[in-house]
């Protein structure tokens, strides 16, 4: 028996691809609103293939290129990481 509070793994699955906007075609070829409707991208540092956050923004908007994100970043202040 399961508790109320414990959700099926099933049901887990489907609320992260919805969350993270993966059951859905790529959100456009705008940085700010693929930001914008993800809410978040973790920056990662480490860089083996490509950053994490790379290949996330890029899975979501494939005419995603990395400056864009360092110019929202760096210079623009449109995006931050905190």
């Amino acid at each position: 028996m399961t508790s109320p509070d414990i959700l099926p793994n099933a049901q887990v699955r489907q609320h992260f691809l919805d969350r993270h906007q993966l059951r859905k075609p790529p959100l456009g070829t705008r940085l700010d609103k693929t930001l914008t409707r993800l809410n978040f991208v973790q920056v990662d540092s480490i860089n083996t293939l490509a950053r994490a956050h790379d290949l996330i923004l890029w899975s979501r908007q494939q005419s995603y290129r990395p400056p864009a994100l360092r110019k929202m970043v760096d210079h623009s202040r449109q995006a931050f990481e905190a």
